[in-house]
């Protein structure tokens, strides 16, 4: 056998080898549950950032041409159907308000379970658990959510 075959063999063997034991399938599964979590309270705080700017009606417009560009007409109306009722009177502030909470916990848990998932596979331990610790990986998680979110609201903008 030619030695080139020998070493892909070795290199797919150690690689799925190490996919299996560094548990990278449940933690790519904890990621996408995170980040699907996310999306629909990132989409009302945006709407109502947007809102606030060029009317609600224009940025839910916008938003549902952009997501129906992306993933098809049949997720721009389940969008719209959900933001219209997301979008009456005191219930638009409440539904804001739980968005924020709801993106503060699954967005900086996406982040979280990124770090822990990288500590893991390349075999990195972490310094301890302090609570200041915490308090710092969660405020930079959310800054990276900030910033997302406000390259997002420019996409929806341009």
């Amino acid at each position: 056998m030619p030695r080139w075959v020998d070493e892909g063999w070795i290199i797919l063997k150690e690689s799925v080898s190490g996919y299996i034991n560094d548990n990278a399938l449940s933690h790519g599964a904890a990621m996408a549950f995170y980040a699907t979590t996310s999306l629909a309270p990132i989409l009302l705080i945006v709407v109502a950032i947007a809102g606030f700017v060029i009317g609600n009606d224009a940025a839910q417009l916008a938003l549902t041409a952009e997501i129906s560009g992306v993933m098809g007409p049949q997720s721009a109306d389940l969008l719209k159907a959900t933001l219209e009722t997301a979008s009456h009177g005191w219930s638009s502030a409440l539904a804001t308000l739980i968005g924020v909470v709801t993106l503060l916990v699954t967005a900086s848990g996406v982040f979280g379970e990124m770090q822990q998932s990288l500590n893991e596979i390349w075999k990195v331990r972490p310094n301890g658990a302090s609570l200041s610790r915490l308090v710092r990986a969660r405020a930079a998680s959310l800054g990276l959510v900030a910033a997302l979110g406000f390259l997002l609201l420019v996409s929806l903008a341009a």
